[in-house]
């Protein structure tokens, strides 16, 4: 997700279409340039959202868990 973040804030910043220079600014300042190389914002986002996907899955889990508990 920290890459789909870093080009959205750069298009939020500049450009629709940020230069790498600018990502590269970005993601240095948090270490990861390196897990970006030969991935698109194409693939980032689809990584990013399977991440998202388990996240929420978590948190239905828990509320129908808590839910079941209350009754």
């Amino acid at each position: 997700m920290r890459y789909v973040a870093a080009d959205l804030l750069a298009v939020l910043g500049g450009p629709e279409s940020p230069a790498n220079v600018d990502l590269e600014k970005i993601l240095s300042s948090v270490g990861v340039i390196k897990e970006l190389k030969g991935k698109s914002i194409d693939d980032l986002i689809k990584e990013g959202r399977e991440i998202l996907y388990g996240v929420g899955y978590v948190f239905y889990t828990l509320h129908i868990s808590r839910q079941k508990k209350k009754s």
